[in-house]
């Protein structure tokens, strides 16, 4: 897995079955849920905080162990 710039792109809707991503706001890393808006925009709730993040760049999170 390699980290995704958000000038390069943003997560989908269906992208995700977990709807969470790791995410990277140049400081801190975080887990958190992607808010997708009918206009095509995504905002992104880390820690189920509930004010947005401004975030660099995200990544899927692994999958769990077996």
């Amino acid at each position: 897995m390699e980290w995704i710039s958000v000038k390069d792109r943003l997560p989908s809707i269906n992208e995700f079955a977990r709807n969470e991503v790791l995410t990277w706001n140049g400081h801190t890393m975080s887990v958190s849920i992607p808010t997708f808006y009918h206009d095509g925009s995504v905002t992104f709730i880390a820690d189920l905080m509930d004010a947005p993040i401004k975030i660099t760049h995200w990544m899927a999170l692994p999958e769990a162990p077996k």
